[in-house]
């Protein structure tokens, strides 16, 4: 989706952030070893199976997510059944961030502006 993997670029590209967003199916036995940059943060979150995850060996499960330490390379393994995980990395903004329920921005005063925005209907779906 972002990023390069095996020869492959995905279409999200041009963003400062240079974030890597992969779609991972693993069958049983399967292992992905994934370099990343090492100016970036990344995590794995859980679609489907349990995978294991980074040098701790952590387990996630679907809805689970893992933050992976730092490190250039992000390996997930399906020791035990097949799993699919989104792997998504990018560089840190460096940015204040404030989130209260489903909306992320850089202050409390646009978190309140969102909401009211949001309960007036200025909020509108661009599809």
């Amino acid at each position: 989706l972002a990023g390069q993997r095996a020869g492959a670029t995905g279409p999200v590209d041009g963003v400062v952030a240079a974030p890597v967003l992969l779609d991972v199916t693993l069958a049983r036995g399967e292992q992905l070893a994934h370099e990343l940059p090492s100016s970036h943060s990344a995590f794995v979150y859980g679609l489907d199976g349990v995978a294991i995850v980074g040098a701790k060996r952590t387990p996630v499960a679907r809805g689970d997510l893992a933050v992976l330490g730092a490190g250039p390379v992000a390996i997930v393994s399906a020791p035990s059944e097949p799993a699919r995980v989104l792997l998504v990395a990018a560089a840190p903004i460096r940015e204040p961030v404030a989130r209260r329920g489903p909306f992320v921005m850089s202050t409390d005063e646009e978190l309140d502006r969102a909401f009211e925005d949001y309960r007036a209907g200025r909020l509108t779906d661009p599809g």
